[in-house]
């Protein structure tokens, strides 16, 4: 479960159950980051929700996570990822080698329109019935360009190494485990990787790194999405699992 610290310094707001959130506090974690974790919700209007007016005021897109680090405000998950890494130095997941650093961002800038389609098309509408009736074209159009995605981390961003950007975990890396780790048959069971030995072999690989576990809390509360036909969850079956990350 995510470790929350009572007197930090950083804020995050978002859910766990949100991929990007995921992809922020994963790193704090293993890099001993004290953090405290608020609980916002996407699309909601309500007093702890990411389309109030106050929460708006931090972050106007009014998506999470967001964060607050001594009074300086903060969204979008990559931009977040790259401040804490250069704040904290965290020349592991951020390297100070200018190709390593241009790769990296590279593989942030393309997960947006292409990675994190597995959220768009196929997790999202699951979390938020307003999204429910995406129409087949538009779904089928996200899932192409997953399939497309996953197919070139296998033939180039993986053919030659272990981790996206080399033999060690990069940012790269925790974005994208944190998007397609959710698809996986352990937990929502929404893609079929099988014919991808070395993302298979990558996932393995990031699942053995610290905190991996209780980062992803929330996702074993779900269970297998497929089952689900596409029926969005309850609000309850979602606060059961945001609950569950927070313990």
């Amino acid at each position: 479960t995510v470790c929350l610290v009572e007197m930090s310094v950083l804020r995050v707001f978002g859910v766990p159950i949100s991929q990007p959130v995921r992809a922020v506090i994963w790193p704090c974690l293993m890099r001993s980051v004290p953090f405290r974790l608020e609980m916002v919700a996407p699309y909601s209007e309500g007093k702890r929700g990411a389309l109030n007016p106050q929460y708006r005021a931090m972050n106007p897109a009014g998506t999470v996570p967001a964060i607050e680090d001594d009074g300086f405000h903060l969204g979008e998950s990559h931009a977040i990822l790259l401040y804490l890494a250069e704040k904290h130095n965290w020349v592991d997941l951020y390297p100070s080698n200018l190709e390593q650093r241009a790769r990296i961002n590279m593989y942030l800038h393309y997960h947006h329109r292409n990675t994190r389609e597995a959220s768009a098309v196929l997790c999202a509408p699951l979390f938020n019935a307003s999204m429910y009736n995406l129409s087949p074209a538009v779904k089928e159009r996200g899932v192409e360009t997953l399939r497309k995605t996953v197919s070139i981390l296998d033939e180039y961003w993986l053919a030659h190494s272990d981790f996206l950007v080399g033999g060690a975990p990069t940012l790269a890396d925790i974005a994208a485990y944190c998007e397609l780790g959710q698809l996986l048959p352990r937990y929502g069971n929404l893609f079929d990787f099988s014919k991808h030995d070395k993302v298979l072999q990558w996932v393995d690989r990031m699942q053995q790194l610290p905190y991996h576990d209780e980062v992803h809390a929330a996702l074993d509360v779900l269970g297998d999405m497929s089952k689900r036909n596409g029926e969005p969850f309850a609000m309850e079956k979602l606060i059961e699992a945001n609950k569950a990350a927070f313990k």
